[in-house]
């Protein structure tokens, strides 16, 4: 075959492909677009992130930024819309729901990984279990002020006790009938 008879081969198949389908393609083979994706992949990255501020550090911590970021690095790795589209949510499924100990879909269970927080039973000083999705060091200060809770519960109670018995003491007709009360 001649080189132009290669040529005209993609180009005749774009004339059948589907509008859908000649759009994406444009995106796949377009080097700018690539390029951006890579500027885009590049700002993820950690050696840029220490040059970022404070709220620019937020941003990147929003989980849908986080999963646009796992899109480029797909897209960068595959050149495919759909494919790094189908993959991100493969990934965002599994990584974020199914084997995150602090999910509510978590599968690792019972027989799962040691020590994973879905496998225990932790539960508020009220007696509810804490809201799903905590990260560790969430849970550590769910734990925290459970415990200070519970603590100030215990010291209201007791203020509640000594304040009841100051009280009776406190009315002078109370106070006259206590004394009364000793010389009999």
């Amino acid at each position: 075959m001649s080189l132009p008879g290669l040529i005209a081969q993609p180009l005749g198949l774009i004339g059948t492909m589907s509008p859908i389908d000649s759009i994406l393609g444009v995106f796949n083979s377009n080097l700018y677009f690539v390029g951006i994706m890579m500027l885009i992949l590049n700002l993820g990255g950690r050696f840029i992130a220490m040059e970022i501020s404070k709220e620019q550090e937020l941003f990147f911590q929003h989980p849908w930024v986080r999963r646009l970021l796992i899109f480029v690095v797909l897209f960068v790795a595959t050149r495919n819309l759909l494919v790094s589209f189908w993959l991100t949510i493969f990934v965002v499924l599994t990584l974020g729901y199914l084997f995150n100990e602090n999910s509510a879909f978590c599968i690792l269970g019972k027989g799962g990984a040691s020590g994973a927080t879905c496998t225990k039973d932790t539960k508020a000083a009220d007696g509810k279990p804490p809201a799903a999705g905590m990260t560790p060091e969430e849970m550590e200060i769910f734990r925290r002020l459970n415990e200070k809770k519970g603590r100030y519960d215990s010291a209201a109670e007791q203020a509640k006790k000594d304040a009841e018995k100051r009280s009776k003491f406190a009315d002078p007709t109370m106070v006259y009938v206590a004394n009364m009360s000793l010389l009999h």
